[in-house]
C-alpha cells in the first residue's frame, strides 16, 4: 500500500502518523509543496491514501502560494477517484474549501491543549473515538461543514472540530498527530506571530509540559481514524 503526504511548511510534517504509516508497511511519498520546482501531477491513481497536513496560510492566498489552486484540484481529483483522504487543520479547511464552502477568522485562535467532544452518533460509533478528550490545537481560521459531510467533533471555542463526508474523506481541525518535537518547532515558527493574551492561547511552558499520556491518547485517535480509512479504501 501506498501513502502520500502533503506538505506545507518545514515544520508541519507528519509526525505520529510517519509511525503509523511505517508500522502498517505502507510506501510513504511525501510532496514538499514548499520547495521550489515542486510539481503536482493533475491526477494521480497509485496511491491508496492522501493526507493533507497543516500550515500557517490561508486557504485564501493563492497569490502568495501558486500551487495552493493545483493542490486543490489534486485532492478533489483523488476524492472523485475515491481515494480516502485525511486532511488535517490547514488540510481540512482546503476540502471545505474545494466544496465551496466558507473558511473564514475565528472569533479566537486556539493554540494549546483543549478539550474535544465527540458527537456521539453512528459515525462517531463507526470511528470508535472517545467521547472527549484532550487534543493540541493551532489555528485561526475555521471550516463550513461541506453540504453532505457530517460534523463529529466541536470545542467550546471552534464548534467546528471534525467531519466526515463519502465515508472515506476526514477532515480534523485540531492536531493529534502532534508529537513534543513538531510543538518546539510551531512554537519557535509560529507563537511570536500567533499569541495575543486570549484564554484560549496557552503558555510555552503549558504546551511542552503535559503529561504523555495526552500524546498517547491522541496517537489512539490517529490509530483509529487511520485504520478505519484503511478498511473504506477496500471497501470500495
Amino acid at each position: 500500500m501506498k501513502a502520500q503526504i502533503l506538505q506545507h511548511v518545514p515544520f508541519e510534517t507528519g509526525g505520529y502518523i510517519l509511525d503509523w504509516l511505517k508500522n502498517n508497511k505502507f510506501i510513504i511519498e511525501i510532496i514538499k509543496l514548499y520547495q521550489p520546482n515542486i510539481s503536482l501531477p493533475e491526477e494521480y491513481y497509485d496511491i491508496d491514501l492522501l493526507i493533507v497536513m497543516g500550515g500557517p496560510m490561508s486557504v485564501h492566498d493563492e497569490d502568495k502560494y501558486t500551487w495552493l489552486k493545483k493542490e486543490k484540484q489534486f485532492i478533489k481529483n483523488q476524492i472523485d477517484k475515491n481515494i480516502p483522504v485525511l486532511g488535517i487543520c490547514l488540510g481540512a479547511q482546503l476540502i471545505a474549501n474545494i466544496y465551496n464552502k466558507q473558511v473564514s477568522i475565528t472569533k479566537q485562535k486556539e493554540i494549546g491543549w483543549f478539550p474535544i467532544q465527540v458527537i456521539q452518533s453512528n459515525i462517531s460509533q463507526s470511528l470508535q473515538l472517545p467521547e472527549q478528550f484532550i487534543t493540541f490545537l493551532w489555528h485561526g481560521e475555521q471550516f463550513e461543514i461541506p453540504t453532505h459531510a457530517k460534523l463529529f467533533a466541536s470545542s467550546q471555542a471552534c464548534p467546528h472540530q471534525a467531519f466526515i463526508m463519502k465515508k472515506n474523506i476526514i477532515g480534523l481541525q485540531f492536531h493529534p498527530e502532534i508529537t513534543l518535537t513538531m510543538i518546539k518547532i510551531m512554537i519557535e515558527n509560529c507563537y511570536k506571530h500567533d499569541y495575543a493574551d486570549l484564554p484560549t492561547i496557552q503558555s510555552i511552558q503549558q504546551m511542552i509540559t503535559v503529561p504523555d499520556e495526552y500524546y498517547k491518547q491522541n496517537h489512539l485517535v490517529i490509530d483509529t481514524i487511520l485504520t478505519y480509512l484503511t478498511n473504506q479504501n477496500r471497501n470500495y
